[in-house]
């Protein structure tokens, strides 16, 4: 287990909140590379689709992402999980290893809180539209510059919701 896992879960067990650089662009736009980010713990059971999560994946990665749905599995719950920015299928993850929420970004010195209803709304909408990034995935070569093109469109239109309403 990773040390950064090791003290956000001791902080997580006294109800504390983490504050941390976020590295990657898998969440692009909302969150981006060098944004800080307030993580909270929550009750797995408590978390919502259109929330962003701190979980721990498959060896001990932890990552931030997107609730998109729910099912049972064995009579357990997992959550789909995935990026807004990453294409293909979402994570299937056992609902114990979500350990925190996102209640906040912060970039360029500005805050916002994710815990207010059009911040919702818009995780609503990100949610709705997450099976269209399909489209942008340049699977067959001759359609490649195509499906890249309706990609960026896609990135575009998402980072004018996030410039307006995040």
């Amino acid at each position: 287990m990773s040390t950064f896992l090791t003290v956000s879960s001791a902080l997580f067990a006294q109800g504390k909140s983490v504050r941390f650089e976020v590295e990657g662009w898998s969440m692009r736009p909302c969150i981006r590379n060098g944004d800080f980010v307030t993580v909270s713990p929550v009750d797995p059971g408590a978390v919502k689709i259109g929330d962003i999560v701190f979980y721990v994946a498959e060896n001990n990665v932890v990552l931030i992402h997107r609730i998109i749905g729910w099912r049972r599995k064995n009579g357990v719950p997992h959550a789909f999980i995935k990026g807004d920015a990453c294409f293909g299928p979402p994570d299937k993850v056992p609902v114990q290893n979500i350990v925190g929420r996102v209640v906040s970004i912060e970039r360029n010195g500005r805050k916002k809180r994710l815990d207010m209803a059009y911040q919702r709304l818009l995780g609503w909408i990100v949610v709705t539209i997450s099976p269209l990034t399909i489209w942008g995935v340049p699977t067959l070569t001759r359609r490649k510059r195509i499906r890249l093109m309706i990609s960026q469109k896609v990135v575009h239109k998402m980072d004018f919701l996030r410039d307006h309403y995040c």
